[in-house]
């Protein structure tokens, strides 16, 4: 993964849960960021967009009279909100596709602390998917039928 960070097997109960955890709260994180965000953003402002556009003479009228009213305001700042919240979509399917193909993911401009933001909750996700992967899987001691035999040795007598 990218940044140094990779899934880890869990060594124990405690950390299995505590890792469990982590990868719910990224996953709920990406639900939130990618759906509650947009359906925020409806729901609070509709679209940022002006039902017609405005001339170039109402625009110079209404900014040399100091006119701007408090909807223009509401709707810049939405507008700002989908850009961001593109970049963050957009780095976390590059990060997924990323961890997906065990490469690092290229930085993407002006990204910076969102890419960064974005390769962790696709760390934690990646986590919990190999903590649910492993849920039932037996340990390699189980496998074998005991201990595994150091490298070089053999755990059959060959005469």
């Amino acid at each position: 993964m990218t940044h140094g960070m990779s899934a880890r097997i869990p060594h124990s109960h405690g950390h299995r849960l505590a890792d469990t955890g982590r990868g719910l709260v990224a996953l709920a994180g990406v639900a939130v960021l990618v759906v509650g965000i947009p359906a925020a953003l409806t729901a609070l402002v509709g679209s940022p967009l002006p039902a017609h556009v405005p001339t170039v003479s109402s625009v110079t009228r209404a900014l040399g009279n100091h006119d701007v009213p408090d909807s223009f305001v509401v709707k810049t700042l939405a507008v700002v909100c989908w850009l961001v919240w593109f970049e963050l979509v957009t780095s976390l399917v590059i990060e997924a596709f990323a961890y997906a193909r065990g490469r690092r993911a290229r930085a993407l401009p002006l990204a910076g602390g969102l890419q960064r933001g974005a390769a962790r909750l696709v760390a934690g996700v990646a986590l919990l998917g190999a903590l649910v992967a492993t849920r039932h899987a037996p340990t390699p001691a189980a496998v074998a039928g005991g201990p595994l035999a150091p490298l070089g040795q053999s755990s059959t007598l060959v005469a």
